[in-house]
Order: C-alpha cells, then sequence, then structure tokens
C-alpha cells in the first residue's frame, strides 16, 4: 500500500477507526491545519444549503405571509393594488394613492394584513431624501442643537458625538429651495460649484429637478459637513431608513420592496420565523401584476418573486456566514487546545504506556475536524427545516463542539481500555 493511499484511509476512516486514529500523532501539522479550513468551509456550505433548501417549503408552508402579499399584489381589484414591473433587475411600482406605502407609519392601513407591515418605495435610493434631525450628544447625555453646535470651537466639538435620527418622512428639498439659494449665496466654498449648477439649468444640461437636488445636496453638504456621509446618496436617504435595524427593532412581520432589493422576516403556520433579503436581478423583465393577467397569475408572480430574490442572494448569505463563523475561529481553536490537554492529562496521570505528547495529541483531536463537520453539515441542513435561521447557527457551533468533545472521549476510553489489556495480559504472563 502506497504512502497516499495510505495517508487516504488514515485522513478519511479514522474518524471511525481506533487504530488509525491514535495515528495522528505520527502525521503531519497539515492534516489538522488541512481538516481546519475544510471544517470552516463545510459548516458554512451546510448552512447555506439548509437555508437555501428549506425556503420554498417554509415559504409554501406561511399561508399568513402569503395572504398579505396576495393582498397587495395581487388583488383582483386594482383599486387596491400595488402594481408592480421590472426591467433590468429593477421595480417600478404604482401606488394607486402616492408615491409609495409605508404603513410603520400608518400609510397604507389597508395593506397591514395578518399583523405584517408593508413598506414599497421604488424610487431611486441616491435621490430620495429623508426628513431627519441631529442630535449632538455628550458622553454625559448633553445635549445641545446643531445650530449651536456649529457656533463651537472645533476644540469644543470634539466632545459631542454627532448621530442623524430619521423620522421615515419623505423629505422634498423644492419646499425649502429659496432657503437653501440664500444659504448658498454667502459660502464662499461652494460657490464654483453652485455657480455651475445655474449655469447647467441655464444651458438645459440638467433639469429643474436635477437642479433642485443638487441645490439640496450642496446645502448638506456645507450646512452638515460634520455629519457622517449618507451610504447611499450626497444627502440622507429614505434607503438608510429602510435598511435600518432600528427600524424594525420592534417588529418581526414585514416586508420593504425598494427598487432593486427586497427584505422581510415572516412566520411559517409552525412558527418558524424567517428572514431574508435578496435582488432583483434573476426576474424577467415585464409586468408582475395588473394588467390583463388573473389572481391565479398574479399569485404566481409574486411567489417567483420572492422565491428569485432569495437566491439571488445565495453568494452573499455564504459571506455573511463565512464572516459569523469567523467570530467564533478563536473559540473553535480553543477548544482543539484544550480537548487536546484534557485527552493529553487523563492519559499522563492514568498512566497510560501509550500516551502521545501533547503536541501529538492536538494532531489526534485536529483528526477528528473533517467528520466532525460532515455530521455538523448534515445535521444543520435537517435543521433548517425546522428552526430559525439564527437557532440553525447557534445549534451548528454547538453541535460542531459536542462532536469534537464525544470522540475525543471515545478515543481517551479506548486507549484506556486498550492499555488496561496489555497490563492485564503482561500480569498473566508474569
Amino acid at each position: 500500500m502506497s504512502k497516499f493511499t495510505e495517508w487516504l484511509k488514515f485522513y478519511f476512516v479514522g474518524f471511525f477507526t481506533h487504530s488509525l486514529s491514535k495515528e495522528g500523532g505520527d502525521h503531519s501539522f497539515f492534516n489538522t491545519l488541512l481538516s481546519f479550513v475544510l471544517t470552516f468551509i463545510i459548516v458554512c456550505c451546510g448552512l447555506v444549503a439548509g437555508y437555501a433548501a428549506s425556503f420554498s417549503v417554509q415559504y409554501n408552508n406561511s399561508n399568513d405571509f402569503k395572504d398579505f402579499l396576495y393582498s397587495a399584489f395581487a388583488n383582483e381589484n386594482s383599486s387596491s393594488r400595488i402594481d408592480l414591473s421590472v426591467k433590468d433587475g429593477y421595480l417600478s411600482a404604482v401606488i394607486k394613492d402616492g408615491e409609495r406605502v409605508n404603513t410603520l407609519l400608518n400609510e397604507g392601513q389597508q395593506y397591514a394584513v395578518n399583523g405584517y407591515q408593508l413598506i414599497v418605495d421604488t424610487r431611486p435610493a441616491e435621490t430620495t431624501y429623508a426628513d431627519f434631525t441631529v442630535q449632538c450628544k455628550k458622553s454625559d447625555n448633553t445635549e445641545i442643537d446643531y445650530s449651536v453646535y456649529r457656533s463651537l470651537s472645533d476644540e469644543e466639538k470634539k466632545s459631542y458625538t454627532l448621530s442623524v435620527n430619521y423620522s421615515g418622512e419623505w423629505l422634498d428639498p423644492s419646499e425649502k429651495q429659496t432657503e437653501y439659494e440664500e444659504y448658498l449665496n454667502n459660502v464662499e466654498s461652494v460657490s464654483e460649484a453652485y455657480g455651475k449648477l445655474k449655469a447647467d439649468l441655464s444651458d438645459d444640461t440638467i433639469s429643474a429637478k436635477q437642479y433642485t437636488n443638487g441645490i439640496y445636496e450642496l446645502y448638506f453638504g456645507s450646512y452638515y459637513s460634520g455629519l457622517p456621509g449618507d451610504a447611499y446618496g450626497k444627502a440622507p436617504t429614505l434607503r438608510t431608513y429602510y435598511l435600518s435595524p432600528t427600524t424594525y427593532e420592534n417588529i418581526d412581520k414585514y416586508i420593504a420592496v425598494l427598487d432593486n432589493v427586497c427584505f422581510c422576516a415572516f412566520k411559517t403556520d409552525n412558527g418558524v420565523a424567517v428572514e431574508f433579503s435578496g435582488y432583483f436581478n434573476k426576474l424577467a423583465d415585464g409586468t408582475i401584476n395588473g394588467g390583463s393577467l388573473t389572481s391565479a397569475e398574479m399569485q404566481n408572480n409574486v411567489d417567483g418573486m420572492i422565491k428569485k430574490s432569495f437566491a439571488s442572494a445565495t453568494g452573499l448569505n455564504f459571506l455573511v456566514y463565512i464572516i459569523s463563523l469567523s467570530r467564533s475561529v478563536a473559540i473553535y481553536v480553543l477548544a482543539i487546545i484544550l480537548l487536546a490537554l484534557i485527552a493529553f492529562m487523563v492519559l499522563k496521570v492514568l498512566k497510560v504506556e501509550e500516551c502521545p505528547r501533547y503536541v501529538d495529541a492536538i494532531k489526534i483531536v485536529g483528526s477528528f475536524q473533517l467528520w466532525s463537520a460532515i455530521i455538523t453539515f448534515l445535521l444543520t441542513f435537517i435543521f433548517s427545516f425546522f428552526l430559525a435561521r439564527g437557532a440553525v447557527f447557534t445549534a451548528a457551533e454547538i453541535i460542531l463542539l459536542c462532536i469534537l468533545f464525544l470522540r475525543t472521549a471515545l478515543y481517551i476510553t479506548m486507549e484506556c481500555i486498550a492499555d488496561k489489556k496489555k497490563k492485564n495480559i503482561k500480569t498473566e504472563n508474569q
């Protein structure tokens, strides 16, 4: 038998055979490191595979959630329906009573069915501005108005922390355009950019709306220069409000449908909590609901929209799990070190003749990683159909460590039994 064949036998069968597993100390540390990396990848794959495979089952078993969606997007009554269409991965919504729906702010309460909340806003993220207030706060909880903060010296400003609080309302920059222009007329640092905006408007290079947005963004960048930038635009946007966890901190059943992304939380008929976010780049161009479509066709399209948007985020979910598991790497490494130390100390105290060195004990425990990860993969996959995502993740971490512990305990037990048999044979021979 070649050395490579022997290694394959040890690496893939050693977990189940004591005579092979105890040889771990004779092999390279490379096996331990390889198993460590594979364990990380296998557990991540188990979490993603279970999450992906279980989603359709959980969605199909969520009648309250589907009824809520159908009420908003598959209603035969066109006056009570929000019509959706998609082009190049971006949704457009036709809302009968305005430009958006946000039942969190009592907009469109007829859509808040079965305890679910609905947000629909498909306007461009970067220019759909949010109404906000600025909190200027010291470590002793002393607060001042931002206008007062602006008058402080640079040294005094260091004592304050600034944060943006969103009301959830849309800010229309045209309402205070004159005020913004008056401010900009007195700010030398923006005079060049302000002058270019006016020139572009007079040359018809930009539209009146683009000019208004540009004025507001210049005003915000100058007046609120101490604030952190918005992730989606040059001024605070509603997209930031929609994506903020604090917006939904007291809500566990909702869906937010934006122009290129949706995210939601729902509960299955069995009470399993499901959360996801996804994109619309997998949707074919065309009408999702409305027009000449029947109620059954609209329901089918809505189901497809949810499932395809979920599927589009598979890569992102894998990345999320990798990042989440990486936070547990230190604990996992410590667990291997401690289990190896326990094995070494127990065998040493019991005076087992073939007690491995501590370094070898680490390699022996390390050899148990691969199949511990594979078993964790299988159990995680199964549990994904019955437990919430967070619970499955926690279960995966616990299962992996438990299997390692049990397999190490079995190794110690088998070594003690084998050592006792050898000593009994020696005694009888004497």
